[in-house]
């Protein structure tokens, strides 16, 4: 369900014409420097992989709270 409202939410903001940098870690990469992983997300999404696979996905809480409307 996220990774679906997170590519509808790329879509959203590709189709305006906003530019997002997308940032892909391994778990290990992650693990290794997560503050790396933090500043990144302020571009955009980070997405973490397990295994060359993605697993998850890193927003800032801003972020997060456009894409599920406030929500929290």
């Amino acid at each position: 369900m996220v990774k679906h409202i997170v590519v509808t939410y790329l879509h959203y903001l590709q189709a305006r014409g906003i530019a997002m940098t997308i940032t892909t870690l391994s778990s290990r990469q992650f693990n290794q420097d997560a503050s790396k992983a933090k500043k990144a997300a302020k571009a955009g999404p980070v997405f973490i992989t397990d295994r060359g696979r993605p697993a998850h996905v890193l927003l800032t809480f801003g972020e997060y709270k456009k894409i599920t409307g406030g929500r929290t």
